[in-house]
């Protein structure tokens, strides 16, 4: 019997999480930034400490688009505190059945810890060079202690408590974790893995199924460079490395369904000596499978949002299942919804990140519905929203756009057929279709009546208003005190449709700012 190196008494660890909730919650609150970066990192000590769920959450804070929080949680993804090499031999005698010095050459003293587990590296007698991920001892016990008190956890990722069928989300990450526990489990994902992407630069490492059990996994090393040292590269590979990022991200959801659920910047290296680089994955305890169907319909909304004006997305939602109680009261919200967050789809241009702003559009266009839309979502999506908040967290990372487009139009070619044949659980409604959004942001600008200036943009340039205009015309807009930001706002908040945004006249000019 192995001793434990994780505090596994849940008075122990309720003590420690409530400490946690504390901080987290005044780094939520507080609006003074030296309080909210000291909670941070205080918040990042104490879940690194606990290891397991509690660590989990503070790597899913390392990709915060808030970079002070981001820049506090790193640690937790790239190098928490490592457990003592001699706790974790015994780990290996049990597992193996028999002295680990008699497979093992050399083996660094130091490992790289993560939540559930420590990775060393080491050399067997034979000559490979192998990564072996020894669990650490009593962290099943604490995982379970700690799903019990997922309620306090989730404050510090977006207060899931509120409104949320918490039960549906502790089943979700409980049967996850079963899973990441079961190295033999994790060994078949990798296994599946590595087939599926074997014609993309990703490297998967192998697995010796010899020395790997439910509490051991023993790979071959594969090394790469860091995120932070790839951002050092120059900007072409950078920017062959973000469409690398794309194309494997997008390729193995919709063509394999599988979805590496656990992107935090610890499990990615990249190799930067190839003829095109080479993206270095670990970790494959968190693969979700995503059924055809399901994949199908995010293809379908991708689409439909900027191609199908007579589509409703409000049946796609339901296929993906979201609860009609709770979404049917904002279905005329849906389709502004999808506009912003498949906008990176509605271009053939490279997309630029800084441009998208998510959070304050969607904010502004769901309102007070905006809790509303996420209790609505069924709790496997959590893995699909992380994979992909990991992917722009990654392009953001490199500074380089991407031309999302360019990856996904021929997996539309691919299942056209099949999108189009999918059974619906709702029938479309023409007042809550693409159709109502507006197509254009419409300018002019006139003169005694006459016309000089007439220009026809995309609706969605309504939201960077301020670049559109010139310089001339927003100096006589805002000497009539009026707010350029706050009349975007408010095109969010009415969903886009088409509307007259503003009708200046000043003197014998006439400036007119609409959306059709």
């Amino acid at each position: 019997m192995t001793p434990s190196v994780v505090a596994t008494s849940r008075v122990r660890r309720a003590a420690s999480l409530t400490g946690a909730s504390v901080q987290a919650l005044k780094k939520i609150r507080s609006t003074d930034e030296t309080v909210r970066r000291n909670a941070s990192i205080h918040l990042s000590e104490r879940l690194g400490r606990l290891r397991g769920l509690p660590q989990k959450m503070g790597q899913l804070l390392s990709m915060s688009s808030d970079s002070a929080t981001a820049e506090a949680f790193t640690s937790l993804a790239e190098s928490a505190a490592p457990v003592g090499l001699d706790q974790l031999l015994p780990v290996l005698a049990e597992q193996w059945g028999r002295d680990p010095g008699e497979v093992i050459k050399e083996i660094s003293d130091e490992g790289l810890a993560a939540s559930l587990g420590q990775v060393h590296r080491a050399v067997l007698h034979d000559g490979r060079e192998v990564a072996i991920k020894i669990q650490y001892p009593g962290i099943r016990k604490a995982v379970q202690s700690d799903l019990k008190m997922l309620g306090w956890l989730s404050e510090p990722v977006g207060g899931l408590r509120r409104g949320f069928d918490m039960e549906s989300y502790r089943r979700a990450i409980q049967e996850t974790l079963e899973e990441e526990l079961d190295y033999r489990a994790e060994a078949e994902h990798q296994r599946s893995y590595a087939a599926a992407a074997s014609g993309l630069s990703v490297v998967v490492p192998e697995v010796i199924d010899e020395l790997s059990s439910e509490r051991i996994l023993t790979t071959i090393w594969e090394a790469g460079e860091t995120l932070a040292e790839a951002k050092g590269w120059n900007a072409e590979r950078r920017a062959a490395l973000a469409r690398q990022l794309m194309k494997h991200a997008l390729t193995m959801l919709i063509d394999h369904g599988l979805l590496h659920g656990d992107p935090h910047p610890g499990n990615y290296r990249f190799r930067n000596g190839t003829d095109e680089p080479v993206i270095v994955l670990y970790d494959y305890g968190c693969v979700r499978t995503v059924p055809l169907d399901e994949r199908l319909v995010l293809l379908r909304l991708m689409h439909d949002t900027s191609n199908a004006p007579n589509s409703d997305p409000y049946p796609l939602f339901l296929a993906l299942g979201f609860q009609p109680e709770t979404l049917e009261p904002l279905r005329a919200k849906l389709p502004a919804l999808c506009r912003v967050l498949f906008d990176p789809f509605s271009t053939s241009m490279k997309f630029d990140l800084d441009q998208w702003r998510r959070g304050e559009r969607i904010g502004d266009i769901l309102g007070d519905d905006r809790w509303n839309f996420r209790i609505s979502g069924p709790a496997r999506l959590i893995f699909l929203m992380r994979g992909f908040h990991g992917l722009i967290h990654y392009l953001r990372e490199l500074g380089e756009s991407v031309s999302w487009t360019q990856f996904y139009k021929p997996l539309l070619s691919r299942y056209a057929s099949e999108m189009s044949a999918l059974e619906l659980l709702a029938s479309a409604d023409p007042c809550t279709s693409f159709g109502a959004l507006s197509q254009h942001l419409c300018i002019r600008v006139s003169e005694n009546g006459t016309t000089k200036v007439k220009v026809s943009l995309p609706a969605t340039a309504v939201d960077e208003l301020e670049s559109v205009i010139d310089a001339d015309v927003r100096a006589r807009i805002e000497t009539r005190g009026i707010s350029l930001i706050e009349l975007v706002r408010q095109v969010r908040v009415k969903q886009y449709a088409p509307q007259m945004i503003f009708d200046l006249e000043d003197g014998a000019k006439r400036i007119e700012v609409w959306l059709a």
